[in-house]
């Protein structure tokens, strides 16, 4: 039997991330909660963490890396890191650099993971900056995302018609339509012609970039894709949450041997929306068929 390699990553932002302005949010009291739902079900995470987060709450790092997960770096202020300047670029290596000092120190173990805010769109791949990185130390990232076309069927976008998708040329067509930047600038490999990029993306999977970083694309939804962006306090309500829930198992199935799953903090860990991840995880657990992995603590 072939076992699924699975990360789980959590975009972890505070307040730093999140598009809302004055609102109420106990990222501890959320981590925590976080933290059990992984524990219930023997599930290792990568928390991206916004590198300010280092020094705002360092207990809190301290308890994410001794539960046994992955502390990565997500920016150090959420910043948009596509376009930067050469000056701009040393001024956020100079941060990043003291960012990861301050990591090491809290836990003993210097950061390996990075996933850029936005995902470093709308370029994704920027080689200056990936270069940074792996000169700084980093040996993974994660920002090539695929688009799927379950999620166009949000419940406020197509409430109906998604049995379409199980036509054979329909989901094939979406996909591609979806990824089309992709599949004509960003190949996992330069001499990649065409046929050998689709292929790649009916079944993506890791891949090293030429700056030595392995590139771990994002093959599921962000959850923001699924239930928008509410507030923390705020339901998402059951046609939301049903919705986010089966798309999730759905792309897992769809992906028999990488799949992750992606999500923001102030999203995944609050109100209805932490009962998807623990039944999501509870889903896959049951079939155990597959393995949690963490590309930075592995090494």
């Amino acid at each position: 039997m072939i076992t699924r390699d699975i990360i789980v990553t959590f975009d972890y932002e505070g307040l730093w991330g999140m598009p809302h302005v004055g609102v109420d949010y106990d990222l501890p009291a959320v981590t925590d909660q976080l933290l059990t739902v992984l524990k219930r079900h023997q599930v290792s995470a990568v928390f991206f963490t916004s590198s300010k987060l280092y020094y705002d709450y360092p207990q809190t790092i301290q308890k994410i890396h001794q539960a046994g997960h992955e502390v990565g770096v997500h920016g150090h202020a959420h910043e948009h890191l596509h376009n930067l300047s050469q000056s701009e670029r040393d001024s956020f290596a100079q941060d990043l650099e003291a960012a990861c000092k301050e990591l090491e120190r809290l836990t003993g173990r210097r950061p390996r993971g990075f996933r850029a805010p936005y995902l470093m769109g709308p370029l994704f791949y920027v080689p200056k900056m990936y270069q940074l990185l792996a000169d700084m130390g980093f040996t993974w990232i994660s920002n090539r995302e695929i688009r799927t076309p379950e999620e166009l069927w949000r419940p406020d976008r197509l409430p109906f018609g998604i049995s379409m998708l199980k036509f054979p040329l329909v989901r094939p067509l979406l996909l591609a339509a979806l990824n089309l930047g992709l599949l004509r600038h960003d190949r996992p490999t330069d001499h990649q012609n065409l046929v050998a990029a689709w292929r790649w993306l009916s079944r993506p999977q890791p891949f090293q970039r030429p700056e030595g970083l392995m590139e771990h694309p994002l093959v599921s939804p962000l959850d923001c894709d699924m239930v928008g962006f509410p507030k923390p306090d705020q339901a998402s309500g059951r046609s939301f949450t049903d919705f986010t829930r089966q798309t999730i198992l759905d792309d897992y199935h769809r992906s028999p041997l990488y799949f992750n799953i992606n999500v923001p903090d102030w999203i995944i860990g609050t109100s209805d929306r932490l009962q998807v991840l623990d039944d999501a995880l509870a889903a896959i657990r049951q079939e155990g068929t597959s393995r949690f992995i963490l590309p930075g603590r592995a090494l």
